[in-house]
């Protein structure tokens, strides 16, 4: 073969691969402003295998909350078809595609960024700055079919989630593909936040109403107990809530504006509506490590979410997108991710109860406190092992739970007893004869 005639092939191979560029280009131009890939630092783009069918929808009758409430009262209808994956097929046109995008974000330390996307199901990315989510995850609906409304962790790294039967479930392991196990007593709701004490006692979940009001009940006894109103906010429904990094509670309103208590004691004072809410509709909102939020910013024109930012570090400051942000000089590091995961889900592991401490460090009292933690860690392991998740996960956190009681009534049983021996010494004799 001449050299003019390989030289022609390789050129004429040249010219080709130039064209394919130029396609390729012009292809995921065309895909970007339509809303089919969310723009984000470069493009995102999402699986191409985009969500047609309504079966769920068609086949569960599901509950009207104020959620559902509120996209009927704000967004048009090809949105609301977008945004709610219950939707019946109905109402929607299904010869549109159905764009995928995140509607609930959640920081982990150890899984990076998790995220519920509008289907229903959970993706990931380990930063927020990556161009691409990967998933959904294995195990991510209840049941294999209940779509989420959100997620969150617990104190043992866990996740937490609500589904859009309005009830919690919470992950069998801290790996987020594990399966999910419902927890009794804990219906009604569309959202809720762990609130982390200084010991496991004062743990507690915050949670939202159907209705859109909040409630909460301790962590311990989550399974058993019903969630309490908490006594504020009559007549101001919220659909999310999360901090914000001046310690101050913020809350997604029925208008999906983001509104801010009016002091950091949140469980003594109202939504602040006098001074308003952020001018932006948000489905969702996340800090960055500079210390202004990331939000999931409804586009009503192309019925699509879009990840846009905050121009300054402000509850109140609009979202803006991220290309116009060229330039920007406010990217200090003011956040850890410590901070972040905290803001949103209420864990703190930079506390105690997530590191290793040698007992030389603590005072008798918090060694007693981190031994009955450990033992009760073992307890539940053991449960494990003895196979008591033959039978329903419902039935098996319902055990443990009960378990925890039982514990408890045994030390006040304990503490009545030694009340008595000491008005009567005579009953030692009676104790150590059993």
């Amino acid at each position: 073969m001449s050299d003019k005639i390989v030289d022609g092939l390789i050129i004429g191979g040249l010219i080709i691969a130039v064209i394919l560029v130029i396609i390729v280009v012009i292809t995921v131009l065309i895909l970007y402003s339509t809303g089919v890939i969310e723009g984000f630092s470069g493009f995102e783009l999402l699986d191409s295998e985009i969500r047609k069918d309504y079966e769920t929808a068609n086949k569960i009758a599901y509950k009207n909350t104020i959620f559902e409430r509120a996209t009927q009262m704000v967004l048009p209808q090809e949105m609301i078809c977008n945004l709610i994956p219950i939707t019946p097929s109905t109402d929607c046109n299904l010869d549109k595609k159905k764009p995928k995008f995140a509607v609930h974000i959640i920081p982990t330390m150890d899984h990076g960024f998790l995220a519920v996307f509008n289907d229903g199901k959970l993706y990931k990315k380990q930063e927020l700055t990556y161009p691409f989510w990967s998933g959904p995850l294995e195990n991510s609906m209840p049941d294999g079919s209940i779509p989420l409304r959100m997620a969150t962790l617990d104190v043992g790294g866990k996740l937490l989630g609500v589904g859009f039967d309005n009830i919690l479930y919470s992950k069998m392991s801290d790996d987020p593909e594990s399966t999910w196990q419902r927890i009794p007593n804990s219906g009604d709701i569309i959202y809720v936040m762990f609130q982390q004490g200084t010991l496991p006692a004062q743990d507690t979940l915050i949670a939202i109403t159907v209705d859109g009001f909040l409630v909460d009940k301790s962590f311990e006894l989550m399974g058993t107990t019903q969630f309490k109103p908490i006594a504020n906010d009559d007549g101001f429904p919220v659909l999310k809530i999360w901090k914000d990094k001046n310690g101050f509670l913020l809350g997604l309103g029925a208008d999906f504006k983001m509104y801010r208590k009016a002091t950091q004691d949140w469980r003594n004072s109202e939504f602040d509506t006098i001074t308003g809410a952020n001018p932006s509709v948000l489905i969702d909102a996340v800090y960055d490590y500079d210390g202004r939020m990331y939000g999931m910013v409804m586009v009503p024109k192309i019925a699509s979410c879009r990840m846009m930012k905050q121009k300054i570090s402000y509850y109140l400051s609009q979202f803006i997108p991220t290309e116009l942000m060229i330039g920007d000089k406010e990217l200090e590091k003011k956040l850890s991710k410590i901070d972040i995961v905290k803001l949103k889900t209420g864990i703190d592991f930079s506390s105690d109860r997530h590191q290793d401490i040698k007992y030389g460090d603590l005072s008798l009292e918090e060694a007693a406190n981190k031994l009955k933690i450990e033992e009760m860690s073992k307890v539940r392991e053991h449960c494990a092992t003895r196979g008591l998740k033959s039978n329903t996960e419902y039935e098996n956190y319902e055990f443990l739970n009960k378990l925890e009681t039982q514990q408890r009534k045994i030390g006040e049983l304990n503490d009545v007893l030694a009340k008595m021996i000491e008005v009567d010494p005579s009953k030692t004799r009676l104790q150590e004869s059993n």
